[in-house]
């Protein structure tokens, strides 16, 4: 079975090379814009520059919860906390139901398409950026089924220059 979900994206409106990349690739396993198959999604044929970026979402088959099975190292960096392993609900991450990753999320779950988005974030921890981009895209089980959503976020203004020298001193 394939599933339609790049129509609405193109490469050139995306704005960070990181993401960038991660879309082209995405694309590379999605041949004629149907959702790629998670089994062989690899990140390591992913520059190393994106993995900071990446997150991948758990879509459970029965409507359950949904969950983060990998937060890059630049969000967590950037919203100050790793939410790996969390389930997207309010208890285990406040604010995570006004989030623009939660409204992409349902937006591509619900069928429409590659999700890509370029303006403020509303996260609680992220808002002392003015702006992000985010893009999201569906792996799909074999059968047809969403099972799983990678993305990548580029906060404005947002380094990890020094976020992390303390490990090393």
């Amino acid at each position: 079975m394939s599933l339609t979900f790049s129509q609405g994206v193109r490469v050139e409106s995306i704005q960070n090379r990181e993401i960038k990349s991660l879309f082209e690739y995405w694309q590379a396993l999605s041949p004629a814009g149907s959702a790629a198959l998670k089994d062989a999604f690899d990140p390591t044929h992913l520059p190393c520059s994106v993995w900071p970026r990446l997150f991948m979402i758990d879509v459970p088959a029965a409507g359950g919860d949904y969950r983060f099975r990998l937060l890059g190292t630049y969000i967590v960096g950037a919203v100050g906390r790793d939410f790996t392993g969390n389930r997207l609900i309010e208890p285990d991450i406040p604010g995570i139901a006004r989030s623009v990753t939660f409204s992409l999320l349902m937006r591509l779950t619900g069928g429409d398409g590659v999700q890509h988005y370029v303006g403020p974030p509303s996260f609680p921890p992220s808002r002392r950026f003015s702006s992000h981009e985010q893009l999201i895209l569906p792996l799909h089980d074999g059968e047809g089924r969403v099972n799983a959503v990678i993305g990548g976020i580029d906060y404005l203004g947002f380094t990890t220059a020094g976020l992390f020298s303390h490990a090393y001193n």
